[in-house]
């Protein structure tokens, strides 16, 4: 394996080759196979933050490539992007972030989990991906007290197929997600 990163306070670029040999895996039918030709594996992760006045974001790109795509089932393309504006009231005692966040990588045919073995394999039936993922937040900060509020799988509202992460799991229903944390002080 030789990995090697760049990175500053607003960017990241990370790299990594691995060259394996001789690697097992569950096939389709579950049985355990193994691969004796080499199989390399490239991965390549570009972050970076920018701000603009109170308007702040957030972008991560992935890409991925194996010579033997067979075995190696990966999304040639992950990406996430998040956008939001941020600001304070009431002399500063009041913090707030408003804004949303897009996921999507490129269609491929994941491993399956397979419960029984407690790992994954391979399938050839259900390709996922090629849909964005879209989730808007609200976060408030008020001395000591964290509220978030998610809206989650906001997409399921526009179209009514499902979104798989992973084959025969489809994703979350749009839903609300509140999260409060208050830290008590003596």
């Amino acid at each position: 394996m030789f990995k090697y990163g760049l990175s500053s306070n607003k960017f990241s670029l990370n790299s990594s080759i691995s060259h394996y040999q001789d690697h097992i895996y569950l096939n389709e039918n579950a049985s355990y196979s193994q691969n004796y030709s080499s199989i390399l594996y490239f991965d390549n992760t570009l972050s970076f933050d920018w701000r603009l006045l109170n308007f702040y974001g957030s972008s991560t790109l992935q890409y991925q490539w194996s010579d033997n795509p067979d075995i190696f089932r990966y999304p040639d393309i992950n990406t996430s992007f998040s956008l939001w504006f941020q600001g304070a009231f009431f002399n500063e005692l009041l913090d707030f972030k408003i804004g949303g966040k897009i996921n999507y990588f490129t269609p491929y045919y994941a491993k399956l989990y397979n419960p029984a073995l407690a790992s994954y394999q391979l399938q050839n039936i259900h390709e996922i991906g090629g849909l964005p993922f879209i989730s808007s937040f609200i976060n408030l900060k008020v001395n000591s007290m964290n509220i978030d509020i998610q809206f989650l799988n906001l997409n399921e509202l526009i179209s009514n197929s499902p979104h798989y992460f992973m084959p025969n799991y489809p994703s979350q229903p749009t839903s609300i997600k509140l999260s409060l944390i208050w830290e008590l002080k003596n």
